[in-house]
């Protein structure tokens, strides 16, 4: 059995963001599923029948659940269960700026580790900086904010 949380209420075109994005920017496609009924998001008392749809807007795609409670007047929930990271995309800026700061990260860790081990060899120490800089930068890609915060408690 699904578990639902409620989202928010918007009027038609009235921008309401689900995990980041406006919800009525996107596409809505119906879900093969009954209607779940749920109670107004402001107004517990009343209860309606939410039906279930999938959004779609480039990247971004997830499960949400929603009824017009009022003329105009749209009631959403999105399902308890769904991570907001799992959903969420990532602009090219900020991918832009998730690299680089990984992969300055990873040089200066990558000096670090070279030096604190006292290679004798230039090609180990090359090698040792290279190889943090390429997992840094990816991590830092891949994870974003869950990088950084992993680390908070390392230093």
């Amino acid at each position: 059995m699904r578990r639902w949380r409620a989202a928010g209420v918007a009027s038609n075109g009235k921008a309401l963001n689900l995990h980041g994005v406006n919800i009525w920017n996107g596409t809505w496609t119906p879900v093969d599923a009954a209607p779940v009924s749920l109670a107004h998001p402001d107004y517990p008392g009343q209860h309606h029948a939410f039906s279930l749809y999938r959004y779609t807007l480039n990247d971004t795609r997830f499960t949400f659940a929603a009824a017009e409670v009022a003329a105009g007047v749209w009631g959403f929930y999105l399902e308890d269960s769904q991570d907001i990271a799992q959903v969420a995309t990532v602009e090219t800026p900020e991918k832009v700026i998730r690299l680089g700061c990984g992969g300055l990260f990873g040089f200066a860790f990558g000096c670090y580790a070279a030096f604190r081990l006292a290679l004798a060899s230039f090609g180990w120490t090359v090698a040792i900086i290279v190889l943090s800089v390429g997992v840094c930068a990816c991590l830092a890609l891949r994870l974003g904010d869950r990088f950084w915060n992993s680390l908070s408690g390392r230093w």
